[in-house]
């Protein structure tokens, strides 16, 4: 699954049934390429939320470092949270910063989570945990929210919230999802 095709999904929700024959054609109009920009911002939107809620995406590399401040950046642009540091075989707690690790020189194995990158061609990278439909629902709930139907983008929530629950109910693995508030 592409994040092509859950914008394609998306825009089927959100009722722009002929967007998407030109968003999926080989050359979309002005329209239908000025919307998938906009559902894409959403897209990343709902894959941050999925990942800091919910599957957190981790890695594990190798820093090979002089000492100092080793920046957040250098270790990974989209890095939102340091696991764990490890020097050698020892687990250690260096400082933190606000602009990355205060570290002594070395080589270093670094664990971190970080947040995917929506591009349409590229797959999402939950893998077959979340559904093409549960990340359609949920950049449909922001479309809505974002033409100021709140009404849809409430019932689209409560869809994309009930995917999420019955995803962690079969993986048995609990999320902790913020609820929107809704104005009304």
């Amino acid at each position: 699954m592409t994040g092509k095709n859950c914008i394609a999904t998306a825009m089927t929700y959100a009722g722009l049934d002929d967007i998407k024959k030109s968003y999926l054609s080989a050359s979309p109009s002005e329209q239908a390429t000025d919307t998938a920009q906009k559902l894409k911002v959403f897209l990343q939107g709902v894959l941050n939320e999925i990942a800091i809620g919910f599957v957190k995406l981790s890695k594990t590399e190798k820093f090979e470092f002089e000492g100092g401040i080793l920046p957040y950046l250098t270790i990974n642009p989209r890095l939102y949270e340091v696991l764990c540091v490890k020097h050698g075989k020892r687990k250690i707690y260096p400082q933190r910063t606000a602009d990355g690790l205060a570290l002594d020189g070395g080589e270093y194995e670094i664990t971190y989570c970080y947040l995917p990158e929506a591009e349409e061609e590229q797959d999402i990278p939950f893998g077959r945990l979340i559904s093409e439909e549960c990340i359609a629902y949920g950049i449909a709930s922001e479309y809505f929210l974002a033409m100021g139907m709140a009404e849809e983008a409430s019932a689209f929530d409560q869809k994309f919230r009930a995917s999420l629950k019955n995803t962690v109910a079969y993986h048995a693995r609990p999320g902790c999802i913020k609820e929107r508030a809704w104005l009304s």
